[in-house]
C-alpha cells in the first residue's frame, strides 16, 4: 500500500525490529492488525527547524515585552501559552506521523507561517489594554493551525482506512482540532473595541489548550494506533528544554556585554553576578539532562511527563529573565549609588552652601552643569544616556535654576528649599536615564501630583520600586517550581521496580527527591521578602543570584550523593 511517506502498511515486517515501532497484532487477520507507523528514533531536521522558529518567536516577544508590572507579567504568561500549546500540537502529531511528502512540506510551510503570525501579533499582545487587530489576527492564525493539523490527521486516517478501529482515533483528534478553529473563529468576532474595555473572549485560548490535551490524553490511552509508544516525544521535549535553556544563556550574555560597556562596568559584584548565573544555567542542565530515561517508562506516565514540560519551561523563562533582571539591578543599584554620592558631594560642600546663602544662581548652575554634563551623563566618563531627551529635559530644568528663587508672595518654600528641589528633580532625571540606559524602564505612570516636581520624583522612585518587587517575587517562585517540577519529572521517569521495594531500601531515592521539594518550597517562601527592607537591602548584591545558585548545587550533590540505595546516575 502506497503511503505517501508515512510509512503506513499491515504487512512491514521489516520494522519489526525496531524498538521505536508500536509492536503488531499478529492475529493473522491481515487488515485487522494495528497499521505499522514508521518511527524515527532521532529528531528529524524538519522538526528542529520548527522549533527555531519557535525559539526566535519567543526571543522576538522578551525583546520587546519588558515584565515590569503584573499587567506585563500575566501577558508574557499568556501569550507563552498560546506559542508553547500550539509547538506541541504541531509535535504531537510530528513524533507519531511525521513523513516526508508534498503533502506534508505544505502542511509544515502553514505551520512555520503560522509561527511567522504569531511573531507579528506578538509585541500587542496585552490583554489589559486590547487592541482588536492585534487579538482577531491572533484568533486566525490558530485557527489556520488547527485546520492545517485535522487535515493531517484526517490524511493519516484516509491511508489506514483499510485497517480496522482506526477511524475513530483520528476522527476524535482531527474533530478537537476542527471544533478549536470553530471556537476561534466566533472568538475572533468577540473583540469588537480598543483600549481599557476588554474582552475576557482571550481567555478561550487558554481553555482550547487545555481542551486539545485532554484529547490527546485520552485517545492516545484509549487506542495504540495513535500512541506515543516507541516514538520520541522524550527527545522531543528534552530538545525544546535545552533550546530554552540556551535563550536564557544568550540574554545573560547579551545582559553581560551591555553592562560592561559602561562606567566602571568590572568590579568584584559584576564577577559575583556572573559566576553566579553561569552556575545557575549549567547546574539546571545537569539536573534535567542527567535525570532523562534511557528506557520507556510507560506510555501515560510518558504523557505527563510531556506535558508537565509545558510549566517546567514556563518557569525556567521566567527564572532565567529574573536572573538577568536582578544582573541588572545589581548595576544599576552601584549606578544609582554613585549619581547620589556625587551630589551630595557637590550641594553638601561649604562652597555650594555659600552660594545658597549668597543666592550666587550662576555659579551653582555652572557646577551642577558641569556635574551632570561631564561627568554623569558624559559619553566616556559617565553613564551615556540612551536618549537626548533627558539632557534637553535638564538643561531646561539648569536654564530656570540659573534665573533664580522668585517670591511672588504665593510661595511655600523659601529659596533654599526651592534650589534643593531643582537639585533633587535633576538627581532623580539623572537616575532615571541610568535606568533606561541599562535597559530597565519602569511602566509609565500619570502624574497626579499638584507639585509636578516632587509628584513626578514620587511616581518614579514608586514605579521602579514596585518593579522590583515583581521581578523579587516572580524570581523566587519560578526559582521554587523549577525545582519540584524536576524533582516530579524524576520521579515519573523512575523505573517500576523502585516503587515495589520497601521505602528503606530505596532511602537514597527518597532523600535526593525530597531535596527538590524541599529546597523548592524554601526558595517560593524566599518570595515573601519582597518589597521587605530586608528584601530590597538583598537584591541589591550579589548575594541575590548566588543563593539560588548555591540551592541548585545542594540539589545536584543531593542527587549524586552515594548512600545505601541510592539510585545511580542513570536511575
Amino acid at each position: 500500500m502506497h503511503s505517501h511517506g508515512h510509512g503506513h502498511g499491515h504487512n512491514s515486517g521489516h520494522h519489526s525490529s525496531d524498538e521505536s515501532t508500536p509492536a503488531l497484532k499478529s492475529n493473522q487477520e491481515g487488515y485487522a492488525a494495528l497499521p505499522e507507523f514508521h518511527r524515527h528514533e532521532e529528531t528529524t531536521n524538519i522538526e528542529l527547524f520548527f522549533d527555531l522558529f519557535f525559539v526566535a518567536n519567543l526571543a522576538g516577544f522578551s525583546n520587546v515585552h519588558e515584565i515590569n508590572d503584573k499587567g506585563s507579567l500575566t501577558s508574557y504568561i499568556g501569550f507563552f501559552c498560546v506559542l508553547w500549546f500550539t509547538w506541541c500540537q504541531v509535535s504531537l502529531f510530528d513524533v507519531r506521523f511525521v513523513a516526508d511528502s508534498v503533502m506534508e512540506r505544505v502542511a509544515k510551510a502553514i505551520h512555520l507561517g503560522v509561527m511567522v503570525g504569531l511573531a507579528v501579533v506578538g509585541p500587542g499582545f496585552d490583554p489589559g489594554d486590547q487592541k482588536r487587530y492585534v487579538f482577531r489576527t491572533m484568533s486566525l492564525i490558530l485557527m489556520i493551525s488547527r485546520l492545517t493539523l485535522a487535515c493531517q490527521y484526517l490524511l493519516v486516517m484516509w491511508h489506514v482506512r483499510k485497517f480496522r478501529n482506526t477511524k475513530m482515533p483520528f476522527l476524535l483528534i482531527a474533530g478537537s482540532n476542527v471544533l478549536a478553529a470553530i471556537i476561534y473563529l466566533g472568538v475572533t468576532f468577540a473583540f469588537k473595541t480598543d483600549g481599557n474595555k476588554t474582552s475576557v473572549a482571550y481567555r478561550s485560548f487558554y481553555v482550547i489548550a487545555i481542551f486539545e490535551l485532554i484529547v490527546n490524553i485520552a485517545v492516545s490511552s484509549r487506542w495504540k494506533v495513535v500512541t506515543f509508544k516507541g516514538t520520541h516525544l522524550t527527545q522531543r521535549m528534552s530538545l525544546l528544554t535545552l533550546i530554552i535553556i540556551g535563550e536564557g544563556v544568550i540574554v545573560t550574555c547579551k545582559t553581560i556585554s551591555k553592562l560592561v560597556t559602561y562606567h566602571d562596568a568590572w568590579n568584584a559584584e559584576t564577577v559575583g553576578c556572573v559566576i553566579a548565573s553561569v552556575m545557575i544555567i549549567y547546574f539546571l542542565y545537569m539536573l534535567y539532562f542527567d535525570a532523562l530515561p534511557p528506557h520507556h517508562f510507560g506510555s501515560i506516565r510518558q504523557q505527563f511527563w510531556a506535558y508537565l514540560h509545558f510549566p517546567l519551561h514556563l518557569a525556567l523563562v521566567l527564572f532565567l529573565v529574573g536572573v538577568s533582571q536582578f544582573f541588572i539591578w545589581n548595576k544599576i543599584t552601584q549606578a544609582k549609588e554613585d549619581v547620589i554620592a556625587r551630589f551630595n558631594e557637590l550641594t553638601m560642600s561649604d562652597e555650594f552652601s555659600h552660594t545658597l546663602d549668597t543666592n550666587d544662581y550662576q555659579t551653582m548652575t555652572a557646577w551642577l552643569r558641569d556635574l551632570i554634563f561631564n561627568k554623569l551623563l558624559d559619553k566616556k566618563k559617565g553613564y551615556k544616556p540612551k536618549d537626548s531627551i533627558v539632557l534637553v529635559d535638564i538643561d531646561r530644568d539648569l536654564t530656570i535654576l540659573q534665573q533664580g528663587w522668585i517670591d511672588d508672595g504665593k510661595n511655600t518654600t523659601n529659596s533654599g528649599e526651592w534650589v534643593m528641589d531643582q537639585v533633587n528633580d535633576m538627581a532623580q532625571k539623572v537616575i532615571k536615564s541610568v535606568f533606561k540606559t541599562y535597559g530597565f524602564e519602569a511602566p509609565e505612570k500619570k502624574d497626579k501630583s499638584a507639585n509636578h516636581a516632587d509628584g513626578k520624583t514620587v511616581d518614579t522612585d514608586q514605579a521602579f520600586s514596585d518593579m522590583i518587587t515583581l521581578v523579587f517575587t516572580y524570581f523566587f517562585v519560578a526559582a521554587g517550581a523549577t525545582l519540584i517540577l524536576l524533582g516530579i519529572l524524576d520521579i515519573l521517569t523512575l523505573p517500576r521496580h523502585h516503587f515495589t521495594k520497601s521505602i528503606w531500601k530505596n532511602i537514597g531515592i527518597v532523600v535526593s527527591t525530597a531535596a527538590y521539594f524541599v529546597i523548592g518550597i524554601i526558595l517560593i517562601a524566599l518570595s515573601s521578602l519582597a518589597d521587605t527592607d530586608a528584601g530590597d537591602n538583598w537584591g541589591a548584591t550579589p548575594w541575590i543570584l548566588v543563593v539560588p545558585a548555591v540551592a541548585i548545587i545542594i540539589v545536584v550533590v543531593m542527587r549524586y550523593i552515594m548512600m545505601p540505595g541510592s539510585k545511580t546516575v542513570d536511575h
